[in-house]
This record gives C-alpha cells, sequence and structure tokens, in this order.
C-alpha cells in the first residue's frame, strides 16, 4: 500500500504543475428601442399615391381624392402619438400649405391624416393611417393642362 502512495506521488512530482479547475460567469444582455415605423412597402418615396384623378374644367366642382391608407407599426407596448404631413416640395409659390405642380402650374390642395393611436404589438401586426384630401374647382379651373404631382414626408412619432 505504502509502494502505491509513493508511486502516485512520485508521478505528480514527474508530471509538472498541479492543475485546478475554475468557474466563472458571462453576462448576456439585450436592449430594445422602443418605436414607430411606416412598414416597408411604405418606405420608397411615392409608394402609396393620394389621387385626385382627372380634373375636368369644363364641369368644374371641388374633388375629393379617394382616400389611401399606408400601414406603420410600434414596437409592442408603444404608440404612434402623432403622424404628421409636410409641406410638400411645391412650397414655393404656393398659395395654399401644399401645392401640386405640373413645373409651371401650382393647384392647391388640403391633406388630412387620420389614424388610431393604437398600442403596438410589433413588426408583424401592422396599423393602417388614412389620407384623404381635396382640391377647390376655383383652383384648377384656370390652369395649364398636364400631370401634376407632390411628394409629401410623412412624420410619425412615438
Amino acid at each position: 500500500m505504502k509502494f502505491l502512495a509513493a508511486i502516485a506521488g512520485f508521478a505528480m512530482l514527474a508530471s509538472g504543475n498541479v492543475l485546478a479547475g475554475n468557474t466563472n460567469t458571462l453576462r448576456v444582455t439585450a436592449a430594445i428601442t422602443g418605436t414607430c415605423n411606416f412598414s416597408a412597402n411604405n418606405n420608397t418615396a411615392g409608394n402609396t399615391t393620394l389621387d385626385f384623378g382627372t380634373l375636368d374644367q369644363a364641369t368644374g366642382g371641388n374633388v375629393v381624392a379617394t382616400t389611401t391608407s399606408l400601414q406603420y407599426w410600434c414596437t409592442k407596448g408603444e404608440v404612434a402619438t402623432n403622424i404628421s404631413a409636410g409641406n410638400g416640395a411645391n412650397t414655393a409659390g404656393c398659395s395654399g400649405t401644399r401645392c401640386l405642380s405640373n413645373g409651371t402650374d401650382l393647384i392647391p390642395y388640403s391633406l388630412a391624416v387620420s389614424f388610431n393611436a393604437a398600442i403596438g404589438s410589433g413588426k408583424s401586426t401592422p396599423i393602417n393611417v388614412d389620407f384623404d384630401g381635396g382640391i377647390v374647382d376655383a383652383d384648377y379651373i384656370d390652369v395649364s393642362a398636364g400631370n401634376y404631382s407632390d411628394l409629401v414626408t410623412l412624420t410619425i412619432t412615438p
């Protein structure tokens, strides 16, 4: 028995250092920033259109655009507190807040944003926002023929 203990002691000395193990912990973290964004299919400029159709100067009359919708999403638990529309690209010389332009003439129009401040459920659950607009007949009866357009920046605020 003493012989085996001596061999074991000699083996430990012959092998060099005696090693000991140790443990530690690694903390793993992540953060999610609450946000609200327009859905991916709406992120291309001009991808969503509010169309007034063809304005007929012969018959005149106020024109209301067909309601159009786009979608946004908010991080789960976040709420969009405001969705605003900028003044558009044709403000120079415009007699209203926003104007359609054909490069020569301007047609003022109104734009209304309508949405329910719903609590977000995440990116896979989009929420609708509607846009309506109008043009008064006196604003288009004396303009030149052509295709008129504007590009309005939309901003969503969580």
